[in-house]
């Protein structure tokens, strides 16, 4: 009985180690191609637009009108210590700074940089540029409901 458990039970054992072994090279190929692949420099911004919903400053008091914040988050990897990053937020009506920052990266050549308007109005167009290094995104918050853009590329 014991030499016919292991014919019965062997065989279906070699072929799970030999899975296991597929299994853990198509793993280690996969992890391969996604380190030679990957594009860890590539910037990333993120542009938010939020209503801030004003109330009366006393009961019976008339509503304050709306007011919109405007909030970018802007990360550039790969810098060298040498490059700064950037980033503006302007009214795209008419060209006004709304504010701005330069970074400097830190040590494993990540600069990151958070900036907050407030008290916009809420029909405000505004247009974020941000650069650093080689790259630059750009992104417009338009009026109303139009639609967001965002896009990226080589620093002009």
């Amino acid at each position: 009985w014991y030499k016919r458990r292991l014919e019965t039970r062997g065989y279906p054992t070699r072929a799970a180690t030999f899975l296991l072994l597929v299994a853990a090279v198509l793993a280690g190929a996969a992890a391969v191609v996604a380190l030679a692949t990957a594009t860890p420099n590539e910037p990333t911004i993120a542009v938010t637009r939020a209503l801030d919903h004003a109330a009366p400053a006393s009961p019976g008091a008339a509503t304050p009108p709306a007011t919109a914040t405007i909030t970018a988050e802007v990360t550039f990897r790969g810098l060298t210590s040498q490059q700064t990053a950037s980033v503006t937020v302007t009214a795209t009506a008419t060209g006004q700074m709304l504010a701005s920052a330069t970074v400097t990266p830190a040590t494993d050549g990540t600069a990151t940089r958070t900036l907050t308007v407030t008290g916009l109005p809420t029909a405000e167009a505004v247009t974020v540029l941000a650069k650093g290094g080689t790259e630059q995104c750009r992104s417009s918050l338009g009026t109303g409901s139009a639609a967001p853009t965002l896009s990226c590329g080589p620093a002009s």
